[in-house]
């Protein structure tokens, strides 16, 4: 595995950090990763390991305000620009690697939701996409007043970040991977109002309006079972709702939201390996 670092630019103009791995050997198609809210794609090192050893090369962007990328902390003009930024990274692969190249969007938790908002906005951009921990409702358990102060504030200060609340505990089982979360210096705990606005936004539409997804999608949703962080009856909801044919939810027992993390993360890559075979 190959692994090198560039940069793009964002709609807004600012710098955005790309990791690549690319195999050994021939490559068969494209992984574009899609990573969560306060983390980065160099996280997923380990990930990128398994798919360019079955031919793929794997596309790591940091969004906006994230990881190396360039922004506010946390912050974004506008949730759709991550979205953008994707399928300009999704065109700019076409380009370069031919628009023939299999092509599949795999997103998590934030990332997750804005690989489905993609999916939802820009149908011809991925065939093909594995959603793991979608947060699409991320108002649900939040404090009432601190609901009520985001609302005021995305008026006010949208730009103003506050700490997302999220307990690195409640990640992983495993307590090495957390550690090394709380320790890496590229995670932040930033999160502005305009950000989970939007975010609850898109969550919003996306549960209104299942029927604009395409129906020749195909799409893998898995989640923790034990998830505290997204819950994965709201993923069962939205799942039941979509209008593709070829649709698979998968639930792992005993895993919490970091399933791609946790010690039988081997069975979870097993379940994406099946559904690309197939």
């Amino acid at each position: 595995m190959k692994e090198k670092t560039s940069r793009r630019t964002s709609v807004t103009g600012k710098m955005l950090h790309l990791r690549t791995w690319e195999p050994d050997g021939e490559i068969t198609g494209a992984l574009v990763i899609s990573h969560g809210l306060g983390e980065h794609c160099g996280r997923y090192g380990d990930v990128a390991a398994h798919f360019t050893a079955q031919g793929f090369a794997v596309y790591g962007q940091d969004h906006y305000g994230f990881g190396l990328s360039e922004g506010r902390r946390g912050d974004v003009p506008s949730f759709d620009v991550l979205r953008q930024d994707l399928v300009a990274l999704q065109t700019e692969i076409a380009k370069e690697r031919g628009g023939d190249l299999r092509q599949v969007l795999l997103g998590h938790s934030m990332g997750g939701l804005i690989a489905l908002n993609l999916l939802h906005h820009s149908p011809d951009a991925f065939k093909e996409a594995v959603v793991s921990a979608p947060a699409i409702n991320v108002t649900r358990g939040v404090n009432p007043v601190l609901l009520a102060l985001s609302k005021m504030l995305r008026w006010t200060v949208p730009f103003l970040t506050l700490d997302n609340t999220l307990n690195p505990a409640e990640m992983c089982t495993v307590k090495s991977v957390v550690d090394a979360y709380v320790a890496d210096p590229l995670v932040h705990r930033r999160i502005s109002s305009r950000l989970f606005g939007g975010m609850a936004d898109a969550g919003r539409r996306l549960l209104a309006s299942p029927g604009m997804f395409p129906r020749d999608l195909r799409l893998l949703l898995l989640h923790g079972a034990d998830d505290p962080i997204c819950f994965g009856d709201d993923t069962e909801g939205l799942f039941a709702k979509l209008p593709m044919e070829d649709k698979t939810l998968k639930f792992f027992d005993g895993m919490l939201h970091e399933i791609l993390k946790e010690r039988e993360k081997a069975d979870v890559l097993a379940e994406i390996d099946a559904f690309l075979q197939r």
